[in-house]
């Protein structure tokens, strides 16, 4: 048995459903508004949208596999130069750190937390916490896993969904500044001059 990858299994199924469930229902029971805003257009938004939700079922796919051992796993093969046992750890605190802060900004979203572009009812700007950091401590930590995971689990398949993720999410955070410029006005273009995009 792959020991790492069904470590790493665990954790992707904690992380997801922290990222997308559990913030989402409690965000829906306490305002009624639904959070997940992914879009089925045909535009970039809802491009992105579908992209995100095939690029985590590969994500899910990939470790079920590699659960199943050294015959799944000669689709893609292991990076041999990222394989150290002090990146395996360094991987698994950066996997902890991101989770953490994954947590601390949805708290810190409150009732403004949604998944997607929500021109309806969007909440306040929060500013407030790690967003006086960062104008993107989710997607940073969402980023962080990503590298977390391919210091766990070192192959070409971690690879490719490192970079796949990584460019996904650069579009999507600036699709969302264009929002949130449209929506705050100009409350978010002084925020956007003294908070940096990542950190």
């Amino acid at each position: 048995m792959n020991h790492p990858a069904i470590a790493l299994l665990m954790y992707f199924i904690l992380y997801f459903s922290l990222a997308f469930i559990w913030r989402s229902v409690a965000v829906y029971r306490a305002t009624g508004i639904q959070p997940i805003r992914l879009p089925n257009s045909d535009d970039a938004p809802g491009y992105v949208g579908r992209m995100f939700k095939i690029l985590l079922a590969l994500c899910l796919l990939h470790l079920l596999l590699q659960t199943m051992g050294a015959k799944a796993n000669a689709w893609w093969p292991s990076i041999d130069l990222l394989v150290q046992a002090w990146l395996h750890a360094l991987g698994w605190i950066v996997l902890a750190l991101s989770t953490l802060m994954l947590l601390l900004a949805q708290v810190q979203m409150g009732h403004s937390w949604r998944i997607g572009l929500d021109a309806d009812a969007p909440g306040p700007l929060v500013t407030q916490g790690l967003f006086s950091r960062s104008r993107n401590p989710i997607f940073l930590s969402m980023r962080m896993s990503l590298l977390g995971q391919l210091a766990v689990l070192p192959n070409m398949m971690t690879l490719m969904l490192l970079v796949c993720g990584e460019l996904l999410i650069q579009i999507q955070v600036r699709l969302e500044e264009g929002h949130l410029q449209h929506i705050y006005g100009d409350a978010y273009a002084s925020y956007r001059a003294h908070v940096p995009r990542w950190w």
